[in-house]
């Protein structure tokens, strides 16, 4: 039997940026590349960021209690360091990590277990053919939500995150319009192999077909495994 763990990226409906007064606007429809961006955003040298977005803070909250998940009372914001055009400050501003203090912790939504719910920032858009980088998106406030590995396969994890996105729309919560990323885990216990975490899925279609792929994977992987003992 297959199970599938989510760490689901979505973008929070507030007006500004989480660190400066920038527009949180996403996708070419709304304005041209590197025009909605400011020093902090970018990551200027000397640039000091403002206080967390209030509205985002509380948003992360709500989508925590929603999710049933108890709220910390105390968050402490890390630096998740890793060196990627996309990332101009050479680290990203999250409330995540082995020693963070998650927005909140140990919930429930439609049977399925959520570990945590987070606030963090997002990164620029940048085109890997073309070297490009789009700014506009850095420092956009984003929720990250991770459920622990209760799924048992890829039409449940789509019903699920319908109704996840559904509900947190409804409330204003997420711009359902700017869509989701979602990191993908999937392993196979019975086949004893090893878990897989597919990155950045960004469509209910390419979900599907990373989960199912993955599944066929490791059951054939751990077939031949098991025919050479």
């Amino acid at each position: 039997m297959v199970k599938v763990g989510l760490e689901i990226h979505g973008y929070l409906d507030t007006n500004e940026k989480l660190f400066c007064r920038c527009k949180s606007i996403h996708g070419a429809k709304f304005s041209k590349p590197n025009t909605n961006i400011c020093p902090v955003c970018t990551g200027q040298p000397g640039a000091k960021p403002m206080l967390p977005n209030s509205k985002a803070v509380e948003k992360a909250i709500e989508i925590s209690l929603i999710l049933g998940c108890e709220i910390n009372q105390k968050l402490v914001w890390q630096r998740k360091h890793y060196d990627w055009p996309d990332l101009p400050k050479g680290y990203q501003n999250t409330i995540s990590g082995p020693y963070a203090t998650p927005t909140g912790v140990k919930g429930k939504f439609l049977g399925i277990k959520i570990t945590e719910a987070h606030l963090e920032e997002d990164p620029a858009a940048w085109n890997p053919l073309t070297g490009e980088i789009d700014y506009n998106r850095s420092g956009s406030p984003l929720i990250e939500i991770v459920t622990e590995p209760d799924f048992k396969n890829s039409k449940q994890v789509v019903e699920w995150l319908k109704q996840l996105i559904t509900t947190l729309d409804y409330v204003k919560a997420i711009n359902k319009n700017s869509g989701i990323k979602v990191d993908v885990n999937v392993s196979v216990p019975e086949m004893k192999t090893e878990r897989v975490e597919i990155k950045n899925v960004n469509s209910m279609s390419n979900i599907i077909n990373a989960i199912n792929y993955e599944e066929k994977r490791q059951k054939k992987e751990g077939q031949k495994t098991r025919e050479r003992k």
